[in-house]
């Protein structure tokens, strides 16, 4: 089965994402690595009519490093397992 139509948007920035997902509230969803919506929309257990795909957006690409409050690094929405070893070598964390 193939999923609905729906409307796509990969935003450029985090505010272009929060003002879409704000702008299309109950009428959208965000896709950060697809392993669980994807399958969902093919049978169409989900359908938005707007996905909002984030996979692009740099800073949420990344991994914190730990703050005072707290002890470890957290990553962000669409940081992937690859980036996360490169950052445990990198001297940036």
């Amino acid at each position: 089965m193939k999923p609905p139509p729906f409307a796509y948007h990969d935003p450029a920035s985090v505010d272009e994402a929060v003002s879409l997902r704000a702008e299309h509230e109950f009428d959208s969803l965000v896709l950060a690595g697809g392993q669980s919506l994807v399958p969902m929309l093919n049978i169409r257990l989900a359908r938005p009519e707007l996905l909002i795909d984030i996979n692009r957006i740099e800073d949420l690409r990344t991994v914190r490093a730990p703050t005072p409050t707290s002890s470890s690094a957290r990553p962000c929405a669409s940081t992937t397992s690859r980036s996360t070893r490169w950052s445990a070598r990198s001297s940036r964390c």
